[in-house]
């Protein structure tokens, strides 16, 4: 799984000239390269939202994780419950 920090260069791969923050629930808004989101199989239209899990855990209940929307992205440990299964996992390639 990716760490917070990749998560943040991930976001500003996706959202090109946004200046991304890395403090939890402090939003980034600025506009996603849908089609690079699509590229990597995050989204199949532009108007969809995602979540991805960190590897990084605040609690044994939580998990940080990382919302990327059409127009806004940041970081999050609440709605990264680890029971919920809306977020994707994401194993990294070298």
């Amino acid at each position: 799984l990716p760490s917070q920090e990749q998560l943040d260069q991930l976001a500003r791969d996706l959202y090109p000239g946004t200046e991304i923050s890395s403090t939890l629930n402090e939003y980034s808004s600025g506009s996603r390269d849908n089609d690079l989101a699509v590229s990597m199989g995050f989204i199949r239209f532009s108007r969809d939202t995602f979540w991805v899990w960190s590897s990084e855990e605040p609690s044994k209940y939580y998990a940080y994780g990382r919302l990327f929307g059409s127009t806004l992205t940041y970081r999050n440990d609440y709605f990264s419950y680890r029971s919920y299964d809306g977020n994707p996992a994401v194993c990294l390639a070298e």
